[in-house]
């Protein structure tokens, strides 16, 4: 560290002692620095451009085209970050200051690896944030079940996945401690509503008036895939008979399906004095 320093030093004086030669270095400086602004802006803009025309060329799906986006925008910034690296070694090179820089890049790495060992999850979660990009389990707009968190993903990150539940609440899930991804975002969802009724009721006509209602209920419903369909009893006890109703759903709106269809169950059950 003791001769980086004195390198530096000297060629400080080197450069005193040389107007002209100064004059000449802060030029080329003043050069690189304006060129470099541009040239790093342009870097990002091109980067995040190719992922989202290539998205666009290929026909992806809405949910793909944003995760491709993703992708270019993070990529974008490594590679603006990567010009003005590129940029400051330059400088220094003006500068003479070289061998300072290869003795302060060996210092960093030795200081970069104790750091990396008192940082080990940080860099486990920025790992498995490249392998979320990677492997693509989710999209931001995708509902998706983690653990005991369910919500919409609204960014994935390097570090953690931002995930917002159906309250409000914003979930900040760290990507290493991330297991099982469920998404609900599949090709179907499944509504299923059971209602109780006692065993001292009429079965085929509870079931008539369960059938009847849901098929009402959903008449016309655009979220619906085929019709509803009553399963019949499926679970029993001594006083009471449980009826199931079933019905596939466009993805993640199932739950909407449900509330409609017990809503027009219990109607019609109470109605017939069923209940």
């Amino acid at each position: 560290m003791n001769a980086m320093w004195t390198q530096a030093q000297n060629s400080l004086i080197f450069l005193g002692d040389n107007w002209m030669s100064l004059i000449a270095r802060l030029l080329a400086l003043i050069v690189v620095l304006i060129v470099t602004v541009p040239v790093s802006r342009w870097a990002e803009r091109v980067t995040e451009r190719f992922f989202v025309a290539r998205g666009k060329k290929d026909g992806l799906p809405t949910a793909q085209s944003q995760h491709a986006a993703t992708i270019g925008t993070m990529l974008g910034s490594v590679a603006r970050f990567l010009v003005w690296v590129l940029s400051v070694g330059v400088c220094l090179g003006i500068l003479g200051l070289n061998t300072a820089v290869t003795s302060l890049l060996t210092a960093a790495g030795i200081g970069g690896l104790a750091i990396g060992f008192g940082a080990q999850k940080i860099i486990q979660d920025v790992f498995a944030g490249l392998m979320l990009l990677m492997d693509k389990p989710c999209v931001v707009g995708d509902m998706v079940r983690i653990g005991a968190v369910t919500g919409i993903v609204r960014a994935i990150r390097m570090r953690m996945m931002v995930v917002e539940s159906a309250d409000g609440e914003t979930h900040m899930i760290p990507n290493g401690t991330i297991g099982v991804v469920t998404n609900l975002f599949g090709s179907f969802g499944l509504a299923a509503v059971e209602i109780n009724i006692g065993v001292d009721k009429e079965y085929d006509e509870i079931r008539r008036l369960l059938a009847e209602s849901a098929l009402t209920a959903l008449k016309d419903n655009p979220h619906v895939i085929g019709e509803p369909v009553v399963l019949g009893i499926t679970a029993l006890t001594p006083s009471i008979m449980t009826f199931r109703t079933e019905c596939k759903t466009k993805p993640a709106l199932q739950s909407d399906v449900e509330r409609i269809i017990r809503a027009e169950q219990l109607a019609a059950l109470k109605k017939a004095g069923f209940v």
